[in-house]
């Protein structure tokens, strides 16, 4: 498990100075070394997460939304405060891929996540982006 998750910090770390083929290439050892052992389930999230956030940086924002949204289930199952975070990658990714109008129909989905994960704290971002989906939407 900790190769695993020195492999992951490799991959952060080469992702942060910009070498994304080689962010790409710790985060295979790191899939490969975790498929050999039992994975906890947050080791699990993060690696979904840096695999979404790599994905989003090669511009397929079709995948990193899938890996966003295991992430953001693995996280929510546990009451992690991180699947907020994956929930606004989740919804960048919808914006980027320029799906305005799906996104406005899964708000009430989003909304519902939303509700649950904050709990009630105002969360300014997502008022702002439901507000310019709306007001896309209308035109």
């Amino acid at each position: 498990m900790i190769l695993t998750e020195v492999h992951l910090l490799e991959s952060r770390v080469y992702r942060g100075i910009g070498n994304l083929s080689k962010s790409k290439a710790a985060l295979t050892s790191a899939r490969t070394a975790a498929n050999s052992i039992y994975c906890p389930p947050h080791l699990q999230a993060s690696l979904d997460l840096q695999s979404g956030v790599l994905h989003a940086e090669d511009k397929d924002y079709k995948t990193a939304y899938s890996y966003f949204y295991e992430t953001f289930e693995n996280l929510s199952s546990q009451d992690d405060p991180g699947a907020l975070g994956a929930l606004k990658y989740m919804l960048l990714c919808k914006v980027m891929l320029n799906l305005v109008r799906r996104t406005h129909r899964s708000s009430s989905w989003f909304t519902c996540q939303l509700a649950m994960l904050v709990g009630g704290r105002q969360c300014p971002p997502f008022n702002q982006a439901r507000a310019q989906v709306r007001a896309t939407s209308r035109s």
